[in-house]
């Protein structure tokens, strides 16, 4: 710290009272890898075991479901 009259001049390190490492920086840039990471094996995960009918993607095309239970129908007999 240097007082030039009524200025006083203080160092980065002492006005920031520590030592700049980037620690937060390279916290945050692993938890985002992992983030997208995660994120990606969910979602190819979830489409890998997902029961696709058609590959193209057009409904009109599309197979029906064959693990669909129906219900009866349970009228009165009228």
């Amino acid at each position: 710290m240097n007082r030039k009259g009524d200025e006083v001049h203080i160092h980065e390190t002492e006005a920031s009272a520590g030592s700049k490492e980037g620690v937060v920086r390279w916290v945050l840039g692993i938890g985002l890898v992992l983030a997208v990471v995660a994120m990606t094996f969910i979602w190819i995960g979830g489409s890998m075991t997902r029961d696709h009918a058609t590959t193209d993607g057009d409904p009109a095309t599309t197979e029906p479901a064959t693990n669909v239970t129906v219900p009866a129908d349970e009228g009165d007999g009228q």
